[in-house]
């Protein structure tokens, strides 16, 4: 009699164990690892709709096990205080261009600025190839390169057509440009300027000229009062989706090829966006009568 109760009780027991081993690894399995996105384009810029179709395919693909929530920060914020955030943890992931990354860490100039020689497309490839060893100097930072999106085509916007002197212009530039200090103004080196100011510093002939991005300028509609643009087609500063490196290796392999491969989509998407987006300013240049001029060389 003592010996059933007995095999009773060790069955109940192993039943039981079972069971919490079985709920243990079935919570494990369910559990959600929420990340941040943050970045400071604005919520239409291509390259923010291509976060959140990061984050869908991630959601998606991992049966949202993992969870991305994107979010564009405040024009206060700077992207250097967005880097330290994802140094600590403070955020997963932002997006950050070329010549920011270079300020942070000199010794990438040889790997993302390309031969100014060679065209935009061919440099984007060299840097791609380059991912591996541009990780290999943000490890000491805790920060990893999932993948560069398209460098954005720049451009001069000049005031005046009879302001065609590069050399003597008064120039400004919007968000600041490594290769735009490249050039003399009559004051000296070139002053940064807000996205925002861009159309008042060109109307109220603070300055004849300003250098942007396209896609950043249109924003502004300050293109609207420019006579002519030179444009650029060497330009070879990409833009980084930049991840944690800490959660990222804190991931199962199965979890990171699914951030790596969307990862890549997104880059796919991202340069299809960004090509629209410039296609769809160089036909309202074209409509405001303004002078383009292609193939600048720096």
């Amino acid at each position: 009699m003592i010996t059933m109760r007995l095999k009773t009780v060790l069955t109940v027991c192993l039943l039981i164990l079972l069971f919490s081993c079985h709920e243990e690894r079935t919570e494990r399995s369910e559990k959600t690892t929420l990340m941040r996105l943050s970045a400071i384009e604005g919520i239409q810029h291509p390259h923010m709709k291509a976060a959140e179709y990061l984050a869908k395919l991630i959601e998606r693909r991992s049966g949202n096990r993992m969870r991305i929530q994107v979010r564009s920060s405040s024009a206060e914020e700077s992207i250097e205080n967005l880097l330290k955030q994802l140094s600590f943890g403070g955020i997963t992931m932002t997006i950050a261009e070329g010549d920011v990354l270079l300020d942070a860490y000199p010794g990438l100039r040889s790997l993302i600025c390309g031969d100014l020689d060679s065209d935009a497309e061919m440099a984007y490839q060299q840097v791609l190839e380059n991912i591996e060893k541009i990780n290999s100097i943000l490890a000491s930072s805790n920060v990893m390169v999932l993948t560069c999106y398209h460098p954005k085509t720049r451009g001069i916007f000049i005031r005046d057509e009879d302001h065609t002197d590069l050399e003597r212009l008064r120039m400004g530039t919007v968000g600041g440009s490594f290769y735009a200090m490249m050039y003399r103004s009559e004051d000296g080196e070139p002053e940064t300027i807000k996205l925002n100011d861009a159309a008042g510093y060109i109307t109220d002939y603070t300055y004849d000229a300003v250098e942007a991005p396209f896609i950043d300028f249109a924003a502004s509609e300050a293109y609207g009062f420019t006579d002519s643009v030179t444009i650029f087609d060497n330009e070879v500063l990409p833009v980084f989706l930049l991840m944690n490196r800490s959660v990222f290796k804190s991931l199962s392999n199965g979890e990171k090829e699914i951030i790596t491969e969307a990862s890549e989509l997104s880059r796919y998407y991202a340069d299809s966006l960004l090509k629209r987006a410039e296609e769809t300013l160089m036909t309202r240049l074209k409509k405001e009568k303004v002078l383009i001029l292609e193939d600048g060389r720096r």
